[in-house]
């Protein structure tokens, strides 16, 4: 190694730059170091086979890049984005019943019922339900994400297992085989023996979010690539935003085996009915 690169490198005004580990290349910004190591460092023998071509300001490749990794044409999913926004402005997303505020660790929540017969947009079910702001909800999902497959069964909880039993759109009719009974809004129900319906219907639209929020993020970084401020929202979609880990998560609810979902929610379910057991005792 040259005498160069084993010595701290220290900027002028005495603030200390991020160094990278392999190559000695010196960032200003942590995060542009980070992401220097994971997707580009000539040295990293760990550097990540998928690389995102945010920084080509000459063309638009992000898109493209990361679409084809996510659905084969863009185009059409972009259509189905779009549509599903549609759907959820203008279909009415929720059934309010009764706005009776519940305080719970996640906070305060409207008695709603979320139909997993409809399509939704998570984000604005969960702005529905607690009232939070769309940053909020984005950052809850974000962290649901992070949380694997128990964050998986968290996040349906949160939207379809809202407030007590008798609001919620679904029936566990035997506890032993999982079978279910999925309700619409006109209170007609589905037989789903082992939940694989109701599975379907939760990773469906979980999945239909994560692509819309990311098709949203990624316009963000390439409308405008001749901005000054291009560096700074590439930085934000691969660190703050975390792009890969929503691709990541996308892939896995592809193959998700149901039988451990419906299996982890049971328990859910289970403690659900025993806490309300142990509170009518006392009424």
């Amino acid at each position: 190694m040259s005498e160069s690169k084993s010595k701290p490198v220290i900027c002028k005004n005495d603030g200390k730059l991020h160094v990278c580990e392999y190559c000695n290349q010196t960032f200003t910004d942590r995060s542009n170091k980070h992401r220097h190591q994971k997707f580009r460092c000539p040295d990293n023998p760990h550097k990540s086979d998928i690389e995102l071509k945010i920084s080509d300001k000459n063309n638009g490749t992000i898109i493209k890049s990361f679409m084809s990794i996510l659905a084969k044409n863009i185009s059409d999913q972009n259509t189905k984005i779009e549509k599903l926004t549609e759907i959820a402005e203008h279909s009415g997303l929720v059934h309010n019943t009764n706005n009776v505020n519940i305080d719970q660790n996640i906070g305060t929540q409207n008695n709603i019922t979320i139909y997993l017969t409809e399509k939704i947009d998570f984000v604005k079910a969960l702005q529905e339900i607690y009232g939070w702001d769309e940053a909020k909800a984005i950052n809850h999902i974000k962290e649901r994400l992070s949380q694997d497959g128990k964050g998986d069964v968290d996040l349906f909880c949160d939207i379809y297992l809202v407030g007590k039993k008798k609001n919620w759109s679904i029936i566990r009719q035997d506890r032993k085989t999982k079978h279910f009974l999925i309700k619409d809004r006109n209170n007609k129900v589905i037989s789903d023996p082992g939940g694989v319906k109701l599975f379907k219907s939760f990773k469906d639209n979980y999945t239909d979010t994560l692509l819309r929020l990311s098709s949203r993020e990624i316009k963000k970084v390439v409308e405008d690539k001749i901005s000054p401020d291009f560096e700074n929202r590439r930085d934000y979609l691969m660190d703050d935003f975390d792009l890969r880990s929503v691709q990541n998560k996308i892939y896995g609810l592809r193959k998700c085996d149901h039988k451990v979902f419906i299996k982890n929610l049971s328990g859910h379910i289970d403690n659900t009915e025993d806490e309300e057991e142990f509170e009518n005792s006392y009424m």
